[in-house]
């Protein structure tokens, strides 16, 4: 079964034959988009930033996720701290897990105010100490979804 790559030659489009199928069309930027990806070393710096940011579409972020247990580490601060944010504006179940209690409650309390989901809720872990991690999973029940 050979499969060769062909080239419509009306549009800049690449599709996928087989000898007795159809021709799969599919976009040419898309597929060197997943080739490059393929290789990491282009995929996270800025001309993989670039080719994705061509592609973003705010819309694709507007959904709910009411009913939804997310735990993000790190939440009291930086990048997890906007991850919860964004989460709790969405309407999901945040859980921080912070080193420290007092400052996951401060940022807990920050993020209520601000998207006002009070289903904000701290627990206390490391995660790099195998014992902290270990206590964290025997303690740690999510909440059960209502909705699917």
């Amino acid at each position: 079964m050979g499969r060769i790559l062909r080239r419509s030659p009306a549009r800049s489009r690449v599709g996928l034959f087989c000898p007795g199928a159809r021709v799969i069309p599919f976009d040419l930027k898309t597929l060197v988009d997943g080739l490059l990806d393929a290789t990491i070393v282009l995929s996270f710096d800025r001309s993989g930033f670039r080719r994705h940011a061509a592609r973003f579409r705010a819309e694709d972020l507007e959904v709910s996720l009411a009913g939804r247990n997310c735990l993000v580490t790190g939440g009291n601060s930086g990048i997890g701290k906007a991850a919860a944010t964004g989460l709790a504006a969405r309407g999901a179940e945040v859980f921080l897990l912070c080193r420290s209690r007092e400052r996951g409650e401060e940022a807990a309390k920050e993020i209520r105010r601000a998207t006002g989901n009070p289903a904000v809720h701290v627990e206390e872990l490391d995660v790099s100490d195998r014992t902290s991690i270990r206590a964290f999973v025997r303690r740690f029940r999510p909440r059960v979804s209502t909705s699917s």
